[in-house]
């Protein structure tokens, strides 16, 4: 395995987003200082982007319908990823 791979650790316990499915307004709970979001369409072109800090974090998030995927990753290069479902 290469170094990179392992420096790229998948967790799932620093981060919650919340409600999935849902409207338009996602609420991402991260429990680390600092750290950056990526939201991909279904046909992987990136709709949306920003840095995130601790604690509550609100996204109005109005977009079509559809499946987008969110990718979260913080300072210390730990990944979280998502299916978000926009009605």
């Amino acid at each position: 395995m290469h170094r990179e791979s392992l420096k790229l650790k998948v967790q799932n316990k620093f981060c919650k987003v919340f409600p999935n499915p849902n409207a338009g307004k996602l609420t991402i709970l991260i429990n680390n200082e600092k750290a950056k979001y990526i939201i991909i369409n279904s046909m992987g072109i990136n709709v949306a982007s920003s840095t995130i800090k601790n604690g509550n974090n609100t996204l109005d998030f109005h977009y079509p319908s559809g499946v987008y995927e969110i990718i979260i990753t913080d300072k210390d290069n730990n990944l979280w990823k998502e299916t978000l479902i926009i009605k």
